[in-house]
């Protein structure tokens, strides 16, 4: 079979994983903050997203 040179660059393409990934997945944890809120229409957000506008 014949490739093309991109189907060639896109076999040998190998993505970047984030720095908190390349070790794998057991280090990740969740890390509680505070209270997010939006930058502008937080009523409106807010209506939209009743159940989790605002939480941790």
């Amino acid at each position: 079979m014949n490739l093309s040179p991109l189907q060639k660059a896109r076999y040998e393409y190998q993505p970047k994983l984030p720095g908190m990934l390349r070790n794998g997945i057991a280090d990740i944890c969740v890390k509680e903050g505070k209270a997010t809120k939006s930058v502008a229409d937080q009523d409106k957000i807010k209506a939209l997203f009743p159940n989790t506008y605002g939480k941790n």
